[in-house]
């Protein structure tokens, strides 16, 4: 199992905060309202890196090869 860390750094768009990560592995909370926010262009960032909105419970996942936040 790998190591998970808390972030150092407090990258923030819009609502959305950095609040784990895993190795490349980023998860980021916040509004749905906000997820338009989320950056495409995510260095040290991988697939599979998600972003939770709190108020309804969407979850969105990041494909590195596109640079694309999918809905799931």
């Amino acid at each position: 199992m790998g190591k998970i860390n808390m972030p150092d750094t407090t990258e923030q768009y819009g609502s959305f905060k950095l609040v784990e990560v895993k190795g490349n592995h980023k998860m980021f909370m916040g509004l749905s309202s906000d997820v338009t926010l989320l950056p495409n262009e995510m260095q040290n960032t991988i697939t599979g890196s998600t972003a939770f909105c709190v108020d309804t419970g969407e979850v969105w996942f990041y494909e590195e090869s596109s640079k694309t936040w999918y809905q799931i």
